[in-house]
C-alpha cells in the first residue's frame, strides 16, 4: 500500500489486489493494483485498477479500469503514477514483473529471468544532494542512476548491509544532505536502523 501525491495535487492512495497461494505460502500475481483518491474532507473516491496484472482486464476484474472515471483530475493523477517508476517499481515483486516494460530497466539482468526476480523486491530510493538516485531492495541489492531513472549501474549487494529477505528503507537525511538513514525489518517486531 502506498501514497501518491500527483503533480496536479490529487492524494491517490494505492495497494495489490492479489490471491494467496496457500501451497506456496505466496501471492501470486492477481487483477493488478487499485487505487483512490483521497479527498480534502479525508474521505475516499470509488476504488479503480490502475494496472492489471497478467491475464486480467476490465472484463474480468472486480472494479473498473482507472480510464472509466469521469473525474479528469483522477485520471491525470494515475497517468502521472504509472509515469513514476520510482514509485510503481516497488509493485514489481507482486507483480512477478508483468508487465516488464513497465519498470525500471536494470542492466546486465534479463527481463523477467529468475534473477531478476529474486533482485527486484521492494525498492527503496532516495537523491542524493549530488542529484544521484540510489536503488536498494531487499537482499542488499543497490544501484544508482545519474539521470533520474534512465539508465542505472549493474546492481550489487551493499558491503556491510544484511543480505536477507528484509526490507530496507533509505532516505536523504534532511540537515545535511550527505548521510543518509536505513532502516531493515530483521523480524516482524524489530526494526533496525543505520546512518550510511
Amino acid at each position: 500500500m502506498g501514497f501518491y501525491v500527483a503533480p496536479n495535487g490529487k492524494l491517490l492512495v494505492f495497494s495489490h489486489y492479489g490471491l494467496w497461494n496457500d501451497e506456496k505460502n505466496d501471492i501470486f500475481g492477481g487483477p493488478g493494483h487499485v487505487v483512490r483518491e483521497v479527498h480534502e474532507d479525508g474521505s475516499l473516491g470509488p476504488i479503480y485498477f490502475v494496472r492489471f496484472g497478467k491475464g486480467w482486464d476490465a472484463s474480468n476484474a472486480p472494479y473498473p479500469w482507472y480510464i472509466s472515471s469521469p473525474n479528469q483530475g483522477f485520471k491525470d493523477a494515475c497517468d502521472a503514477l504509472l509515469a513514476n517508476k520510482f514509485v510503481t517499481d516497488q509493485w514489481f515483486e507482486l507483480e512477478k514483473g508483468y508487465p516488464p516494460d513497465a519498470y525500471i530497466q536494470i542492466p546486465g539482468i534479463q527481463a523477467n529471468s529468475k534473477e531478476v526476480l529474486s533482485r527486484r523486491k521492494a525498492l527503496s530510493f532516495f537523491t542524493r544532494k549530488d542529484g544521484v538516485v540510489v536503488g536498494i531492495w531487499k537482499k542488499a541489492w543497490t544501484s544508482i542512476s545519474t539521470n533520474h531513472g534512465k539508465t542505472w549501474s549493474v546492481p550489487v549487494q551493499a558491503p556491510g548491509v544484511a543480505r536477507t529477505f528484509a526490507k530496507l528503507w533509505a532516505r536523504k537525511h534532511r540537515t545535511d544532505g550527505m548521510r543518509s538513514p536505513m532502516t531493515r525489518l530483521t523480524r516482524r517486531q524489530d526494526i533496525d536502523g543505520h546512518l550510511l
